[in-house]
């Protein structure tokens, strides 16, 4: 990951990209003893080779055009002014591919499936992947080429990130898993990012990138200390009145809760207040794009719905489940608690206190924001109506706390049902993109396995069926070799096939079945068999593989089966 940051050109990124995918592989699948790890974690590095796909191509597009794979070169190539043989579309597909491997790596539409499912490694693996490592890479991968980027592939950047925020958080509002429950946070929130960046606000998503390590990494691994003092319990339907068991857990938790949800003066609401300010600033400039700041806005109160459900359900009431007992963890899980919460809190903190570009993460940023051209009256409008967003930000999210207060907290929660129905089980089957993708992808693609396998393996008829005897197995190894071998027969005139069987099989054959008959020679220097049963109908079929033991082959080898 590290080479990754530090690298100065795309395929020095790609292979560090490539290494990155590996090591998060066999951390999915850490438990090699669960199925559903092993699952999962294929169906990350399956997911993110699509990805990678498009990132070939687009590092191959820049190295056709340019002549150089360094970034730098690359942005003050393209600065400089765009050269003629980077036409619309080349321009358009480097950028779409490059963005493409992002989408696989950051989970975002329609690659997004991949990443809840990768809960099924350890939980601080999960709080590395989902805080600073894998995830991470695609966001910043985009910020790192921005310039490199046409103006339509940024939009496509922004609509992805927009969609992608809204299916993530509608999921996440159904969740009973904890673990789960952040997981579709995490793609939620990186849907955040990526819109920012594709509205033009560099430094606001780079900013939330930033502050949702730290209150990410604070949940994930709050929810492991619940995992340990429950007794390895994640289910949050049976949770409940931990806080007087697990006061610094229940506490540290609510942190980052506040810290997601925007909570005034806590370093989610600096960030996630940049990015609403960007997008409104983008839709007013563009009103034709307004959903790129209305959905995020609705998005905003889901989130701390369904976050403080989430805490509600695990932390408030009375346990609904007498055989989950939970106490508190150990000091050596509780002090990273406490720690990641004061970064939580304060790691966006400036003077003057409500200003985010006055913190050093802020400063550093702008300094280092890249010019990119037809973003400057975008911009200029978010700066104007920066208010306006935290305020309307606040309201959505104190709207979405009330809602989750008043169902979960203020009266005993609805039983949740194990398999919802409706609006809810569609949310719960995660808008059923698995079952798109089994019927688009995974089933034709099996079936297609399957009719090769049956070319491969194709009966032929008996050495008596002119129709059949002469027809060859092309889709196999053996086929070949047998259309070699009759060629050498028709021009040397080999002796007849019954010399090739050994006299002891002859004589098994005599009661119960023909004597076996040779049908091809191979070069390697054993014969493939066929036995023919005397009569319509005998009494038990003949024993093929007692024959086969009979066959002696003239090279002194195994005989070989084959059915």
């Amino acid at each position: 990951m590290l080479n990754l940051l530090i690298a100065d050109n795309l395929f020095q990124v790609f292979v560090s990209w490539e290494l990155v995918g590996v090591c998060s592989f066999f951390l999915i699948g850490f438990y090699t003893e669960r199925p559903s790890a092993g699952i999962a974690a294929n169906k990350a590095f399956l997911m993110n080779r699509v990805g990678d796909a498009g990132f070939l191509v687009g590092i191959a597009v820049a190295w056709s055009v340019f002549g150089t794979l360094n970034i730098r070169e690359l942005i003050a190539a393209l600065t400089a002014g765009r050269p003629p043989a980077l036409t619309d579309t080349l321009w358009l597909v480097m950028g779409l591919g490059i963005f493409l491997g992002c989408v696989g790596k950051s989970a975002q539409f329609p690659l997004q499936t991949w990443l809840p499912d990768a809960m099924e490694g350890p939980t601080p693996v999960s709080a590395l992947i989902h805080a600073a490592t894998m995830v991470a890479a695609g966001v910043y991968l985009v910020g790192r080429c921005f310039p490199l980027f046409s103006p339509d592939v940024l939009l496509v950047v922004a609509y992805t990130g927009c969609v992608t925020l809204f299916l993530a958080a509608t999921t996440a509002c159904v969740q009973t898993d904890i673990k789960r429950v952040l997981a579709y946070s995490t793609v939620s929130q990186l849907g955040f990012m990526m819109l920012a960046l594709g509205v033009g606000g560099w430094a606001a998503g780079l900013l939330h990138l930033l502050t949702h390590a730290f209150f990410k990494a604070l949940l994930f691994l709050g929810a492991g200390s619940v995992i340990h003092g429950c007794h390895h319990e994640q289910d949050l339907r049976k949770l409940g009145g931990l806080r007087s068991k697990m006061p610094v857990t229940a506490w540290t938790m609510l942190i980052g809760v506040l810290a997601i949800s925007g909570a005034p003066f806590l370093s989610g609401w600096y960030s996630k207040d940049a990015v609403l300010a960007h997008a409104l600033g983008y839709s007013l400039a563009e009103r034709e794009h307004a959903l790129l700041f209305f959905v995020p806005l609705f998005t905003a109160g889901l989130t701390a719905f369904y976050m403080f459900r989430m805490w509600f359900l695990a932390f408030a009431g009375d346990a609904r489940d007498p055989h989950v007992e939970g106490h508190e963890s150990p000091q050596v899980m509780t002090v990273p608690l406490i720690l990641l919460a004061a970064f939580s809190i304060g790691v966006a903190w400036g003077w003057p206190i409500w200003d985010a570009d006055a913190s050093l993460l802020g400063k550093v940023l702008h300094r280092a924001e890249p010019a990119v051209r037809g973003f400057d009256r975008p911009r200029e409008l978010a700066r104007e109506n920066h208010l306006a967003a935290e305020v309307l930000a606040l309201a959505a999210g104190l709207l979405g706390a009330w809602v989750a207060a008043n169902a979960y907290l203020f009266r005993k929660p609805d039983a949740i049902p194990d398999h919802p129905t409706g609006v809810r089980g569609f949310f719960a089957r995660k808008w059923y993109f698995d079952e798109l993708y089994a019927a688009l992808f995974e089933k034709p693609t099996v079936k297609a396995a399957f009719f090769a396998a049956h070319l491969d393996k194709r009966p032929t008829g008996g050495p008596d069926d002119p129709a059949t005897n002469d027809r060859l197995d092309w889709g196999t190894l053996d086929g070949w070799m047998s259309a070699a071998a009759g060629g050498v027969a028709k021009i040397v005139h080999l002796q007849r096939r019954e010399e090739f069987v050994h006299p002891g099989l002859q004589r098994l054959a005599v009661e119960p079945i023909e004597p076996a008959v040779v049908l091809d020679h191979f070069p390697r220097g054993h014969a493939v068999v066929d036995a023919g049963v005397r009569g319509q109908e005998p009494d038990r079929p003949p024993h093929r593989r007692r024959i086969l033991h009979d066959v002696v082959p003239r090279d002194g080898g195994e005989p070989g089966r084959r059915f």
